[in-house]
């Protein structure tokens, strides 16, 4: 491991090694500036299949310049209201058809992007399951297959690139929102304005991952969740708990499993949750999940 490589395990800093790291699917700006973190807030609507987006990026430049282009991955499933730093509105374009992205250009070291979007409900990142489809709760889980974390929002969905996120769910009361992370008590922020209008009616769920990883690693199931814990290392989520005696015996088999290749639960919470547990949902079959890694 070089000298970059501490300083951002993942990232590129060095521009003899980019072409190591071309995505042929991305035509994303990842080696003019890292996205540090990223923060956001989805608005979960099951009435019209959307998700209301707003995305605060923290980027910094990986070279000295005094202005930028930022160019993301998108999907022709997401609608942008508007790209905002420093309280300024900032044009924007979107270009390209296979390969869809966003550009827009940038001035200064650290910056803070405000991107407000819609995830529309032909996003194939998204699979809803429907009141009207023989069940009677509404059901939402990713689809998070390699290439469509950016039919989920604006971002580089490239491997190489990794940041630490924070997010943050308002969905129907009564719902619950799962994912991968520590979840923390959500606080409105003055930065968020938009996201109180809707607050009554929902529920909030918020959830840290201290750990940088790719935005294809984004995973998450809304739905009206039972809860259950298996001993003291597992949580159970499911619409409808089915027995437990047996189903803890295999989860406890695959736990052990994980950890002999990637340490105790404890081991990996250092320093962020001295509770962290392994998170199992079930998921309806007719939601017909790929990947769902980190559930």
């Amino acid at each position: 491991m070089d000298e970059n490589d501490e300083k951002y395990p993942g990232e590129i800093h060095t521009e003899d090694k980019l072409d190591v790291f071309e995505d042929a699917c991305s035509a994303c700006s990842f080696e003019l500036a890292r996205i540090e973190h990223v923060d956001v807030t989805f608005i979960v609507s099951f009435e019209d299949r959307t998700l209301r987006g707003l995305s605060l990026l923290r980027l910094v430049p990986v070279k000295d310049c005094q202005e930028f282009e930022l160019t993301l991955d998108v999907h022709e499933s997401l609608r942008f209201s508007h790209f905002r730093c420093a309280e300024e509105e900032l044009p924007f374009e979107v270009r390209g058809e296979q390969r869809q992205t966003v550009s827009v250009k940038l001035q200064g070291r650290v910056q803070l992007l405000e991107i407000r979007f819609d995830v529309l409900p032909n996003s194939p990142a998204l699979s809803w399951l429907l009141t009207n489809s023989g069940s009677s709760d509404p059901f939402l889980v990713t689809q998070d297959f390699p290439g469509w974390a950016r039919a989920l929002l604006p971002c580089y969905d490239v491997l190489c690139s990794r940041s630490t996120f924070s997010v943050t769910f308002l969905v129907p009361a009564g719902l619950t929102a799962v994912m991968p992370g520590l979840k923390v008590e959500a606080v409105q922020e003055s930065g968020k304005a938009e996201a109180s209008a809707f607050l009554d009616g929902h529920d909030t769920f918020k959830f840290l991952i201290e750990t940088p990883m790719s935005s294809e690693a984004l995973a998450f199931v809304v739905g009206a969740l039972e809860s259950q814990a298996l001993g003291s290392r597992m949580q159970l989520f499911s619409r409808t708990l089915p027995p437990l005696e047996p189903l803890e015996a295999t989860l406890e088999q695959l736990l052990n499993i994980l950890e002999r290749y990637f340490g105790t639960c404890s081991a990996l919470a250092q320093g962020v949750a001295a509770d962290a547990k392994l998170q199992v949902v079930l998921v309806p079959e007719s939601c017909s999940p790929m990947g769902g890694r980190g559930l």
